[in-house]
């Protein structure tokens, strides 16, 4: 029907490499920004999905990985670092297994210059990487 709307996404793509993270430490992968990935600036939309990928450890069930933000619109944040943790954006919740766990809907306010790091709060050493994809509502073909 002409006034329905569909949900329109790009796909995910890698923002911070996997790595090898020990419990209560930020993940050291290589960071890229979403502009890295994206096809063309229009898939800019104004919505980011997180795809936290653990392939390595066993979690404490119901621990969490927090995701933050390093805005760079008009220069670089600080990264974060030791206690320092930048701009947090939300947490996954993790059970005690390997797998993606996902945060949905997160504000793209810096989708050009922005970068993700992750923090391990699991209880454990573990190996993940950061992939993301933006996403939004239009109308229907």
């Amino acid at each position: 029907m002409a006034d329905e709307t569909y949900g329109i996404k790009t796909a995910f793509v890698n923002v911070c490499a996997s790595a090898s993270t020990a419990n209560q430490a930020f993940n050291a992968g290589a960071k890229a920004t979403l502009s890295a990935g994206l096809t063309a600036p229009t898939d800019a939309y104004a919505l980011v999905d997180f795809d936290i990928n653990v392939t390595a450890g066993t979690p404490t069930e119901n621990s969490k990985i927090d995701i933050y933000r390093q805005g760079a619109a008009n220069g670089a944040a600080p990264s974060p670092l030791g206690a320092y943790r930048q701009q947090y954006i939300g947490s996954v919740t993790l059970d005690n297994a390997t797998g993606h766990y996902y945060l949905f809907g997160v504000s793209n306010v810096d989708w050009d210059t922005a970068t993700y790091h992750a923090f391990n709060n699991s209880g454990v050493t573990l190996t993940f990487e950061i992939n993301a994809r933006t996403r939004t509502w239009g109308p229907a073909p």
